[in-house]
């Protein structure tokens, strides 16, 4: 069974259809009059009337964050504001966690007409591969309305006789490849939790001897002692992906809730937290593979039920920090905004490629020194041109410490139609963290 963050619903390749009808469905965006008139209530004389709007927006959900924040702009009553206040943070939180919604209704249409409607309404590029196939003539039929974007491309994926290939995001990091064919995921391998998709990729089971390091064994008369020590090992592979909307920065090992096998024996191990890993620890990508260690059944056949979360930091909204016109005739010369100043050293340009040399240094936080942070420095930077077309951007001989970082980096046009490079963009991340639920039934142990 597919799991979409709660309870189970009907395969979709086994009743594609029943996603449109059984998927957890919004309640329908909120007219502008009642939220406008909600919001209102706020300021209301009776302690009452205010915190029913209160709970009447939260109702609404994260939709009515543009209202909010315009109100809060231009309100002049201060009850107004204070409470809109409040609200903003968990609103922001809940938007960013919120998947991207799918409305497609297709009769007898092209497969490549129906990529490019997924295409405008996500916000996402899609690469179909490979390109020009005849496949992408193939006509479908398709309805749905209001799907979670996951589940909208797997069912598209399902019609259309293509597959998600995960991890790869093309050479600007922000296009998904469909390639045709039928993916080898198994529906009951997949959990969805709003932008998160989280797969079960497989088991590896190790059994170990060692001679050496075990408990002393005496051996045939004359003959010297032996050492010997044997071992087991299970580890759960498990890949998480997100929608492009919400770039992962670091992704923790995941914690095991409930792991039983068919005879009820449980395989959570008994030191689960004594060890913590952390992957891509500040660096942004949309798909990071985890482990989780469990202990291996003694005579369990299947993983009767696997519940866990994963922890992750991800970026929720990005702005311009910092923003340095004419970059090509800039030479040794500072520039600063907020606790933040950048240094830029030397622009240099080579035929299509683009060096600039700098260094970026950042007052202290919280807490000290963050080397996430650190981490996160030379990907927040764009280089672009004059009709705010950007560049390819790789990186060299760059190094973070503490809250700063100096280095090369290298700008490409990657083959686009770019103009000469003149404005380099420093981004200010906005993070956010969630611990993602998975959950996965009989499952085959090795």
């Amino acid at each position: 069974m597919y799991r979409i963050g709660g309870p189970a619903v009907a395969a979709l390749l086994v009743a594609p259809w029943l996603w449109a009808n059984d998927a957890p469905q919004p309640a329908g965006k909120p007219k502008k009059e009642a939220v406008e008139k909600t919001i209102q209530e706020l300021g209301a004389e009776s302690y009452k009337v205010r915190n029913g709007a209160v709970k009447a927006l939260e109702r609404f959900g994260p939709d009515v964050l543009p209202f909010l924040k315009e109100a809060f702009r231009k309100s002049d009553d201060p009850e107004v504001r204070r409470r809109i206040e409040d609200m903003l943070p968990g609103m922001e939180h809940a938007a960013a966690l919120s998947p991207t919604r799918i409305t497609l209704s297709f009769k007898d249409k092209p497969v490549k007409e129906v990529i490019a409607e997924l295409s405008k309404q996500s916000g996402y590029k899609f690469d179909l591969s490979p390109q020009g196939d005849q496949r992408e003539k193939k006509q479908v039929t398709l309805e749905m309305k209001d799907a979670p974007f996951w589940i909208a491309l797997d069912r598209v994926c399902a019609t259309c006789g293509l597959y998600f290939q995960e991890g790869w995001y093309g050479g600007d990091q922000a296009s998904l490849r469909l390639e045709y064919g039928e993916a080898t995921n198994a529906p009951g391998l997949m959990y969805f939790d709003g932008p998160f998709r989280v797969s079960a990729r497989g088991f590896n089971y190790s059994r170990n001897v060692d001679f050496l390091n075990g408990p002393r064994r005496v051996g045939p008369q004359g003959a010297a002692p032996q050492l010997v020590q044997r071992s087991e090992t299970l580890q759960m592979n498990i890949s998480i992906s997100v929608e492009p909307k919400l770039p992962l920065l670091s992704v923790n090992q995941p914690n095991i809730t409930e792991a039983a096998d068919e005879n009820n024996q449980s395989l959570i191990p008994p030191n689960q937290g004594q060890t913590h890993y952390s992957y891509y620890h500040g660096y942004r990508s949309f798909t990071h593979q985890v482990q989780a260690q469990l202990t291996p059944s003694k005579d369990g056949k299947t993983i009767k039920s696997l519940k866990g979360t994963i922890p992750v930091t991800a970026i929720s909204a990005q702005r311009e920090k910092l923003v340095i016109e004419k970059i090509m005739d800039v030479k040794n010369k500072s520039f600063q905004a907020g606790n933040t100043t950048v240094n830029v050293e030397s622009v240099t340009r080579s035929g299509e490629e683009i060096e600039i040399r700098l260094n970026v240094t950042e007052g202290a936080e919280k807490g000290g020194p963050n080397n996430m942070r650190a981490n996160t420095l030379n990907q927040r930077f764009g280089l672009f041109d004059e009709k705010g077309t950007k560049f390819y951007g790789y990186f060299s001989r760059w190094t973070g410490q503490g809250n700063g970082g100096g280095g090369t980096m290298r700008f490409h046009n990657n083959g686009q139609n770019v103009g000469d490079p003149v404005r380099l963009v420093l981004y200010e991340w906005t993070t956010v963290s969630h611990a993602v639920p998975f959950e996965f039934k009989e499952l085959p142990l090795p």
